[in-house]
């Protein structure tokens, strides 16, 4: 009771509702900025978020934009590739028809190649026919060994360009009379054949062996040595000793000689040693018997004969196989082309 009217405790009693008047106003001032402060952020924040919302619609608007352009790029690409599949495939479809044309074209061509190689195999092997036969014959009817031979290698040339090989074989058949043939013309035979030749050409020049009347000397001019030589000229009787041959005359003793040596050469060319032996034989025998032994032309001759006497040992060729072969091989060649071709089931399993 007694502070209550000290002056100082009143004063004091009103200063605090004061102070606290002002505390809270100092309070409610600085709410208000607190507030205030954070509105402001949230303003800024929000001012902030929808320029940042804005951007991002232009953005997104920017981006549909592009998506759109994108879209309509990729419609207009679409289409052009749409275009070119198309194109693509009617140029596949050109393709292929192409293809079917050019194997057709190829097809064709190739039968028109067998064609023309059939037509051309046939000339050859036509040639090669005639030419075998040819040369078959030169040999038959002249016994030429080279004109044969000669044919038989142009016969093998044109073989040579047959494009079947199915014809090989009729080759080493013309190989092997070729070599028959080259065997004929050896030198040893065509010397023979020079040398009887010349040896007809000798004939006429040969001498003769002494006659009888010749022997005894100069002949009786009497008249009755007279008429037996007339006689005797006319017709004469003599013992055949199988040695000597009718003495008539000189010309008919060397053409004795001369068909023998001819009969030998020919005998030679037919490959006929039987035949050359006993003509050059008789040829020696004739020599022997009416021509003069001891003249050195006649020596010469014997002993040519008789060195000649070996030269029939070559075997006559034996040609027409390689003609039959090719004969044959172009039938059943000629055969198989006319036979139909099987028939294939086109039933598949």
């Amino acid at each position: 009771m007694a502070d209550e009217n000290v002056p100082g405790n009143g004063r004091r009693k009103r200063g605090g509702p004061a102070a606290l008047a002002l505390l809270l106003a100092l309070a409610a001032l600085l709410v208000s900025l607190a507030c205030a402060w954070r509105m402001w952020q949230w303003n800024a924040a929000r001012n902030s978020q929808i320029a940042e919302s804005a951007a991002w619609n232009a953005r997104l608007r920017a981006a549909e934009r592009e998506a759109d352009a994108a879209r309509a790029q990729q419609q207009t690409l679409q289409g052009e590739w749409q275009d070119q599949v198309g194109d693509l495939r009617a140029l596949r479809d050109a393709q292929n028809a192409l293809d079917q044309r050019t194997r057709n074209l190829e097809t064709a061509l190739g039968r028109i190649s067998d064609q023309q190689t059939q037509g051309r195999d046939a000339l050859l092997l036509d040639d090669s026919e005639f030419l075998l036969r040819a040369g078959q014959q030169r040999w038959t009817l002249f016994h030429d060994a080279e004109a044969a031979a000669r044919a038989y290698e142009l016969a093998d040339d044109a073989l040579a360009q047959v494009g079947d090989p199915a014809f090989a074989p009729v080759r080493s058949a013309i190989a092997d009379e070729r070599a028959t043939l080259g065997a004929v013309a050896a030198p040893a035979r065509i010397h023979a054949l020079d040398t009887l030749s010349a040896l007809r050409e000798q004939v006429a020049v040969l001498p003769l062996a002494a006659t009888d009347g010749a022997r005894r000397g100069t002949p009786d001019d009497g008249l009755l040595a007279r008429t037996w030589r007339a006689l005797s000229g006319v017709l004469r009787v003599e013992r055949d000793t199988g040695t000597s041959v009718p003495a008539a005359n000189a010309r008919i003793a060397r053409e004795l000689l001369a068909l023998d040596v001819a009969q030998a050469q020919a005998s030679l060319l037919a490959f006929d040693a039987a035949g050359y032996r006993a003509a050059v034989r008789q040829s020696d025998a004739l020599l022997s018997a009416r021509f003069d032994g001891d003249a050195p032309e006649v020596r010469a001759m014997r002993a040519q004969l008789q060195a000649l006497s070996a030269a029939a040992d070559v075997p006559a060729p034996q040609l027409g196989g390689a003609l039959a072969q090719l004969r044959t091989l172009r039938a059943a060649h000629a055969m198989q082309l006319i036979a139909p071709a099987p028939a294939t089931s086109t039933v598949k399993p």
